[in-house]
């Protein structure tokens, strides 16, 4: 084959690689099949634009040819504001037609930063009146290295509160 192209942002370049991992996961989804068990495949990728051009994945086409049975979109969005639009995305929008389940990755902290429960409760009830399950992501975020060690039990009971309240 040919040396790739110096500049990593090369569209013909970004465009061969992305068909690479269309095709990876179209042979999971064929190994699966095959393999007679009931295994399902989730996807939990970014924002539709960034994760398309930055990270190559080209998850509105892989959901609409089947190749995924779940998503949940990572938004990581602080503020309100920036979630809120995120959700309105049109590949976001979209993904209520494709017939499989979408739900809305809750960023609950990241970097020594932790988002305060009452703005992922609100995050929660956006993400549930579009119709949208929730889940949050990253650990230390959660009730970990980023909460303080005498708040963490106060957090996580505070999360399942959230959890039985929506």
């Amino acid at each position: 084959g040919q040396d790739p192209p110096a500049d990593f942002t090369n569209r013909a370049w970004m465009n061969w690689r992305r068909g690479k991992l269309t095709e990876l996961l179209l042979s999971l989804r064929v190994a699966l099949a095959e393999s007679g068990g009931n295994e399902r495949i989730s996807l939990s990728p970014g924002p539709f634009r960034f994760a398309y051009n930055q990270w190559l994945q080209d998850w509105e086409i892989w959901a609409v040819r089947g190749l995924v049975d779940e998503l949940i979109v990572q938004n990581y969005a602080y503020s309100l504001k920036g979630f809120e639009n995120d959700l309105g995305q049109s590949a976001i929008r979209r993904a209520e037609s494709w017939g499989i389940p979408v739900h809305i990755g809750i960023l609950a902290g990241f970097g020594g930063r932790t988002t305060p429960m009452t703005k992922l409760h609100r995050k929660l009830q956006l993400a549930h009146q579009r119709g949208f399950g929730a889940v949050y992501f990253y650990w230390e975020g959660l009730w970990g290295k980023h909460v303080p060690q005498a708040a963490r039990s106060t957090r996580y009971n505070d999360f399942r509160r959230l959890g039985s309240s929506d």
